[in-house]
């Protein structure tokens, strides 16, 4: 039985656009940021992120790894790639990915056509 490693990277919106959004410059990093930390994650399928979720104040990205070590080292290669970012990691080991699982059957539950 696997163990996965969940982690989730919260980046703290810091430049608001005039309606209360991130800004177009932040919203190019963010978008950087994810295509390299995939690129780095899933060349070897080390981890896969399976979420994203955008809220008011804040982005964050959920990922299923198989190692904690390898994970935080591919991190640290991703943040390499640029200036230090506004983000905080969180860490649980979640087994059988009960996390994501709980999630998507909530999500297809309420796309479940209604009898009626």
């Amino acid at each position: 039985m696997i163990n996965y490693e969940r982690f989730s990277i919260l980046w703290e919106f810091t430049e608001l656009d005039a309606e209360g959004l991130p800004s177009a410059a932040e919203l190019t990093r963010m978008k950087d940021f994810e295509n390299a930390l995939c690129a780095v994650m899933q060349a070897d399928h080390a981890a896969l992120l399976v979420m994203v979720f955008t809220e008011p104040t804040h982005r964050e990205f959920i990922w299923l790894a198989r190692h904690k070590s390898a994970f935080q080292t591919r991190l640290n290669t991703a943040e390499s790639l640029g200036a230090k970012l506004p983000i905080t990691l969180d860490h649980e080991t979640d087994a059988l990915g009960e996390f994501y699982l709980s999630y998507a059957t909530k999500v297809v539950e309420r796309l479940k056509p209604t009898v009626g």
